[in-house]
């Protein structure tokens, strides 16, 4: 399966071509997923086929259940750009952090708090961009 999302404005597109340009091969269907998770990048299918997905410009994680219903996971991360289900739990990748959600698929709809598995400390560099020194 080959989730496509909703760029905006009810323009779709996957891989750099309009939906209605891909081809499906036989056997194979084309459909949209889900609309409702704007700016999909990081994706994992977890064992009741519920789809996590990161949102990297919007600071989310969504969880696309099986019904396709959507939940917001994490609204408050700083670019999630990367994300691993595993053994029950979801890892998500933010730009100075790890985070885990432990037994996430009992836990979507209670705003689960992570844990943090692995922080960053980002040492000054002069001139730097994004960097409070200067």
């Amino acid at each position: 399966m080959l989730p496509i999302f909703m760029l905006g404005r009810g323009q779709y597109e996957t891989f750099g071509k309009p939906f209605e340009d891909h081809a499906a091969g036989t056997g194979y269907k084309i459909e949209i997923y889900t609309d409702k998770v704007p700016n999909a990048r990081a994706m994992d299918f977890a064992e009741d086929t519920t789809l996590f997905v990161g949102s990297m410009m919007e600071g989310k994680v969504y969880a696309v259940k099986p019904d396709r219903s959507v939940v917001v996971i994490d609204d408050s991360l700083e670019m999630p750009t990367g994300l691993d289900y595993y053994e029950g739990d979801l890892y998500v990748a933010a730009v100075s952090r790890i985070l885990k959600y432990e037994d996430i698929l009992k836990n979507l709809d209670k705003s689960p708090e992570p844990i943090v598995i692995n922080g960053v400390i980002f040492l000054p560099i002069p001139g730097m961009a994004g960097n409070s020194s200067g």
